[in-house]
């Protein structure tokens, strides 16, 4: 029998996790005589598919992009992080065939744990159902902007550039809740070491085209 050995996995969310290691399980026959050596070096290579937990560094800032399809997937990506003052949090939500036009199921997902750090930016189609959803978790939103490029320029710009905003989630206007200068409770916090974009299928296409704009995107074409 083999004895378990470290492996650096290339694995940053738990449903790209899941995947890789369904495919993992299904090829456990077919290498049952590699050496550990090569099995640890095989799995250490495995990344993420485009779009599903694939990070994309814009201007040095680890940006990764979770699609998100439905309540379980949404649950998993979100469990996947601890909340941190330090990560910037985007979601995009659309409602084409792609995306499925019924998005109730976003009010079967537990949006608590963004409480503490708020969400920066929502944006899509569906951009206010989604600001709608959050404020009934009580998580604070810094803006609601339907148009993706627009949303996705401003969620990119550092702290400092965003103007301090104050409001309810659904209420009019675009600014509803604390931007990313300000934590939860209005406290000035510092740039973003990681960002996090939780976006519907057609979402992520659009949201990947914009960063292939400004950014190294590998396959950018894809999905198109």
């Amino acid at each position: 029998a083999r004895k378990a050995a470290p492996a650096a996995v290339v694995a940053p969310s738990a449903p790209a996790a899941t995947s890789r290691t369904g495919s993992l399980a299904a090829r456990v026959n077919t290498f049952a005589e590699a050496s550990d050596s090569a099995l640890l070096a095989a799995v250490s290579h495995v990344t993420p598919a485009f779009g599903r937990g694939e990070v994309i560094d814009v201007n040095g800032v680890p940006t990764e992009l979770l699609l998100v399809k439905n309540p379980m997937g949404f649950r998993l990506s979100l469990a996947s992080f601890p909340p941190s003052a330090t990560t910037d949090t985007m979601i995009v939500i659309n409602d084409e065939y792609a995306d499925g036009r019924d998005m109730s199921w976003l009010w079967d997902v537990d949006f608590t744990s963004l409480r503490g750090t708020g969400v920066r930016q929502v944006s899509g189609v569906r951009a206010w159902d989604m600001a709608l959803r959050l404020g009934y978790d009580q998580v604070p939103v810094g803006a609601v902007d339907t148009d993706i490029d627009a949303a996705l320029a401003a969620f990119l710009k550092p702290a400092a550039c965003a103007a301090d905003t104050a409001g309810e989630p659904g209420a009019s206007g675009s600014s509803v809740g604390t931007t990313a200068s300000s934590d939860a409770s209005g406290t000035s916090v510092a740039a973003p070491t990681s960002r996090h974009i939780y976006c519907t299928y057609t979402a992520m296409l659009a949201v990947r085209a914009a960063l292939a704009r400004i950014a190294d995107v590998a396959d950018a074409g894809v999905g198109k």
